[in-house]
């Protein structure tokens, strides 16, 4: 999805300018506690899962 932004903001300036105040939020490495905070989010998801599919 990203190299389509790219494309249209070669297309166009200000989508290009829109495109680059944004962009480095986009993928950026998430902090320590971010980690930690989507880690255990994934598995109280997966728990979760799996208790919906047992039952």
């Amino acid at each position: 999805m990203e190299g389509m932004f790219d494309v249209l903001a070669e297309e166009n300036p200000a989508t290009s300018r829109a495109w680059q105040s944004v962009r480095p939020t986009v993928h950026r490495e998430p902090t320590a506690d971010e980690q930690e905070e989507m880690e255990r989010c994934a598995v109280d998801h997966s728990s979760q899962l799996f208790d919906d599919f047992n039952h």
